[in-house]
């Protein structure tokens, strides 16, 4: 399992998704997740409608920061039960678009407090039991690649915040820092250190096993 996490606007999917096509090159099975979740009929694809649309879909006003999270939180466990751990057990690479990273992250800049993300990604944990990622690649940009989160005080400060989080990490986890950027240039800049960085992985395994 290889984990890519950032903020958003930072192309960290864009990278998930030049690496899966590297890997099918490669003819190595690869299966690509996001979380909370994209595909239809999944609690993390209703979800994440719940998240952007719950105003005009659901006819929910307002949703509590802390709530909103446990809910991902549900989606993740639903997706690693369901899809993820059987998906594992083939053989098969999986590149997961975000992790519980992205929980805490958005959950201390929404207002949660610190315990009570501590607590819900536990219970993630806990479902994950053994699995672990290879390698976690923190994609940063710099700045935003979006026109939306241009001279965004919020994508700084979460940018900020996966700083601080991968330093913490590093210790019990391989943590690899991406630098990126604007143009095919940077983008395969990115995608050269992400095959270097996994480079004994792909020599050290073979399909299906």
């Amino acid at each position: 399992m290889i984990v890519f996490e950032g903020v958003d606007a930072a192309g960290k999917t864009t990278l998930c998704n030049e690496l899966c096509e590297a890997l099918r090159k490669d003819h190595k099975p690869v299966r690509l997740y996001h979380f909370p979740g994209t595909q239809q009929g999944t609690l993390g694809e209703l979800v994440y409608r719940i998240h952007h649309l719950h105003s005009s879909e659901f006819g929910v006003a307002t949703i509590d920061a802390c709530s909103l999270q446990l809910l991902h939180i549900a989606a993740h466990i639903d997706a690693i039960e369901s899809q993820i751990k059987p998906a594992i057990s083939f053989g098969e690479w999986v590149i997961l678009d975000r992790f519980w990273w992205s929980t805490y992250v958005y959950g201390l800049d929404n207002g949660v407090q610190e315990p009570q993300l501590r607590l819900m990604i536990e219970v993630e944990k806990l479902a994950w039991g053994t699995i672990k990622p290879e390698v976690v690649f923190l994609v940063d940009s710099g700045i935003p690649l979006r026109d939306d989160e241009t001279n965004s005080l919020a994508w700084q400060r979460k940018q900020q915040a996966y700083n601080r989080l991968a330093d913490s990490e590093n210790s019990t986890q391989k943590c690899v820092r991406v630098e990126t950027g604007k143009g095919n240039r940077a983008k395969n800049r990115a995608l050269s250190r992400i095959q270097e960085s996994i480079a004994g992985l792909t020599k050290g395994r073979k399909s299906g096993v």
